[in-house]
Formats: structure tokens, sequence, C-alpha cells
């Protein structure tokens, strides 16, 4: 199974993500937490460095962790 995060901008997405990766049991969730914009690309890079094998984030924190992975020779 692979290890995921979810990454959330707010805090009332956080039960619902719970709820949607239930779904996929090929997932074992690392953390699904909420991540002010500001700190997502600090938080993305501490994740992989515990052994996260898969981010999941949205708009803008999606983009910005993108470009800070890639960016850094991570992704």
């Amino acid at each position: 199974m692979a290890k995921a995060a979810v990454l959330l901008p707010r805090r009332e997405m956080q039960q619902m993500a719970a709820e949607l990766i239930a779904h996929y049991p090929n997932l074992s969730p690392l953390c699904i937490e909420y991540t002010h914009t500001d700190a997502a690309c600090q938080r993305a890079i501490r994740l992989q460095n515990d052994g996260c094998e898969l981010i999941l984030a949205r708009g803008l924190q999606a983009a910005l962790i993108q470009r800070t992975m890639t960016a850094a020779g991570l992704l």
C-alpha cells in the first residue's frame, strides 16, 4: 500500500477527504490535515522525508508543491 498524505486548505474538508480516501484500499493514509497555503511546500518536503509516497493537494497548494518539489529535484 502506498503511504499517502492529503493536504487541505480548509479544516472543514478533512472529514470529506477521510471518507473519500477510505474508498481506495491501496492507499494507507499517513495524514489528512489542514495546512495553511504558506506552509504547504515545507510540509510536503517533510512528508516526503518521512516516507510519504503520494501527496494529494488541490488548487494553489498543489501548484506550489509541484513547483517546489520539481525545483528541488524531489519530483
